[in-house]
């Protein structure tokens, strides 16, 4: 969320959305945004 430049609760409804959106629970939707982020080479192209 530090890309987007938001708050810990802009960060939190974004999240929350997105785990209402996908029918997911919000801990899987974070875990996997974490995931994303620490991986290696991952980011923007």
């Amino acid at each position: 969320m530090a890309d987007k430049q938001c708050s810990g609760d802009e960060a939190f409804k974004v999240l929350t959305r997105l785990s209402q959106n996908q029918n997911v629970k919000l801990g899987v939707v974070a875990q996997a945004l974490v995931d994303n982020i620490t991986q290696p080479g991952a980011g923007p192209g």
